[in-house]
């Protein structure tokens, strides 16, 4: 899955599927916060606010869209 995210032939679809299939699940997800974040870049908005909502699901702490505040927050948790 976290190859469909860098892929950039994937399609904006396939994308936010996969987003959203990382961020299933809180235990899940917790591994996946590096993937999540990153996705934050995305072109796709949907595979953005995607991320954004698992971010928050998994974490329980909402930062919105911003990738480097989710860097910093990840860092701090560790």
């Amino acid at each position: 899955l976290r190859a469909v995210l860098t892929d950039p032939a994937a399609s904006p679809e396939l994308a936010t599927a996969t987003v959203i299939a990382l961020g299933a699940g809180k235990a899940h997800a917790q591994s996946a916060l590096p993937d999540l974040i990153g996705a934050l870049r995305h072109s796709a908005r949907s595979a953005r606010e995607a991320a954004a909502k698992a971010l928050a699901d998994a974490t329980g702490t909402d930062l919105g869209n911003d990738p480097e505040r989710w860097k910093a927050w990840l860092t701090k948790q560790r």
